[in-house]
């Protein structure tokens, strides 16, 4: 009894020290060689600044007779991203700062072959 509660309050505190924030808004600018991204939140602007290891990533309609949705990275990265495209960021703080770890396109991109 006494080992499952030392492990429910180590799961705990290790899943609040881990624990990821999302930015649901639209681009308004991209800066690749700085590493940053301008969005939209709502009416406010933030900028983000993203990790070395970040990845861009879209959901995308597979198959011609069963239709299938898979999420899969960009080969083009940051290009990807252009103005009014709707996304969500998953940031992390590192550092005392909020790094963004990953953008995914919202909605559905052109179909697979």
């Amino acid at each position: 009894m006494v080992r499952m509660t030392i492990a429910t309050v180590v799961l705990l505190f290790a899943s609040a020290a881990l624990q990821a924030a999302e930015l649901r808004g639209t681009i308004k600018s991209v800066a690749a060689d700085k590493g940053q991204v301008v969005l939209m939140v709502g009416d406010k602007e933030m900028t983000v600044q993203l990790t070395k290891e970040a990845k861009v990533y879209g959901t995308f309609v597979t198959g011609r007779i069963f239709r299938r949705t898979a999420i899969m990275e960009l080969s083009n990265g940051l290009s990807a991203l252009t103005p009014s495209t709707p996304v969500v960021v998953t940031t992390e703080m590192r550092e005392g700062r909020e790094w963004a770890t990953q953008i995914q396109l919202e909605g559905m991109q052109r179909r697979l072959r």
